[in-house]
């Protein structure tokens, strides 16, 4: 399995999020590492969501900087951010296809648009891509005739069209049944390992956290801000913060101190 390199692909440096002039989460600072499954985990409505559009570029920062390398995203103009943008991909929930395209079609969409290939080649690589994510023969389907995991894994095949290092993933097993679910997470570690990528996975599904996140950060609602990072199974471990503890043992934690390890199962 390909190891973090601790070379950060993004930093977040003093950020401060929000809408109408009033912050959900403020002052985070953290860095994903190249080759790393960063998750950024809490429960809902703590921020995870603003999170991500701040970082991708559909939400501009109260305060605070998004570096891709050297570069502040949010400072870098509209053609610098669109340059930046094409750098990474983004599977947001429920997969956001166009309903009147073929899952080819939609994967196709940013080879076109942004590549000089040939219509041949892209058609080549949509379907490649499709297969990389285990739907090969499904390329003249539409998103409605698919099942909801087909339908992330199209997403997912769409989000390294351009084969990008760095890939954001937004619930990508919200509303999954429990091995549809393990499907994706099983894909996730498995197109790390194979194309090198980074991903950055915002979900409050316990199981995927302790599952593929080797890095992370865990934001509360209640204060606006991040109060524990790193690894979902080491701060399991070792963190003595409650709120930590009870999000994730689902709850079953209620004492000082780490869950007793029968807690963990």
């Amino acid at each position: 399995m390909s190891a973090a390199t601790g070379v950060p692909v993004v930093t977040v440096e003093g950020l401060t999020l929000g809408y109408g002039g009033a912050p959900v989460q403020r002052d985070l600072s953290f860095s994903v590492p190249r080759g790393s499954v960063f998750v950024v985990m809490g429960g809902s409505g703590c921020g995870k969501s603003t999170l991500l559009r701040g970082m991708v570029g559909l939400l501009p920062p109260l305060a605070g900087r998004v570096l891709y390398g050297e570069t502040s995203f949010w400072d870098a103009g509209p053609d610098g951010r669109e340059a930046l943008s094409r750098a990474f991909g983004v599977l947001f929930q429920g997969g956001a296809l166009w309903s009147s395209l073929t899952l080819a079609e939609n994967v196709a969409l940013p080879m076109r648009e942004y590549t000089a290939l040939s219509p041949g080649e892209v058609q080549d690589l949509a379907a490649y891509k499709l297969a990389l994510v285990g739907l090969a023969g499904a390329e003249d389907r539409y998103p409605a005739e698919v099942s909801g995991g087909m339908r992330k894994r199209a997403g997912l095949a769409r989000a390294i069209a351009l084969d990008p290092r760095l890939v954001y993933l937004d619930e990508p097993s919200a509303g999954l049944d429990p091995v549809t679910a393990r499907h994706i997470d099983d894909l996730v570690l498995g197109l790390r390992e194979a194309l090198d990528i980074t991903f950055v996975v915002v979900t409050h599904e316990l199981a995927s956290i302790l599952a593929i996140g080797n890095d992370g950060i865990f934001l509360d609602g209640g204060t606006g801000t991040a109060i524990a990072s790193g690894s979902p199974k080491e701060l399991l471990e070792s963190s003595r913060d409650p709120r930590v503890l009870r999000f994730l043992t689902r709850g079953e934690w209620r004492g000082e101190g780490s869950p007793p390890k029968e807690e963990r199962s």
